[in-house]
């Protein structure tokens, strides 16, 4: 049993309780509403997606050889309307380009999707990867722009 002791309402100063809004009862939990994108509907949207890679190479300062490239990625929203039951529209696009800038497995995924991209535009193999991800929209229409630098991996 606790040694705290238990405040008794009824014996307090009732000055003591004015600042406070009456209450008869009180929840016991928070409930906190949290909204994050499906992973199978962003699948979807990336199949869906235009992917336009370009880059070009550069070097370090130690000469190492380093790929800068960037991934433009366009996904017409309507395009997905026969998968997703959710409206596809500007609200839609808006959410989304707010979403896919803190949702971590979405982050997550563009990366993937960039290294392959960059890999593939290069030629070669990349690795120590730093990304920067931005997204916008415009109407229905969602643009994610990750531009990225890569050292090129030795053979």
């Amino acid at each position: 049993m606790s040694s705290a002791k238990l405040l008794d309402v009824s014996q307090t100063n009732s000055s003591l309780l004015m600042p406070m809004v009456s209450a008869r009862k009180v929840s016991l939990f928070r409930r906190e509403i949290k909204e994050w994108i499906s992973p199978p509907a962003f699948e979807i949207l990336i199949g869906a997606a235009e992917v336009i890679a370009e880059g070009s190479f550069d070097t370090t300062e130690n000469d190492n050889p380093l790929f800068l490239g960037s991934i433009l990625i366009k996904v017409d929203l309507s395009a997905c309307s026969s998968y997703i039951q959710d409206p596809l529209d500007a609200a839609a696009a808006k959410r989304l380009t707010q979403m896919i800038l803190s949702d971590q497995i979405a982050r997550e995924v563009l990366t993937e999707l960039a290294l392959r991209e960059a890999e593939r535009s290069a030629g070669c193999a990349l690795f120590e990867l730093q990304t920067e991800i931005d997204a916008s929209h415009k109407g229905n229409e969602l643009s994610i722009c990750i531009e990225l630098e890569g050292l090129v991996r030795p053979r």
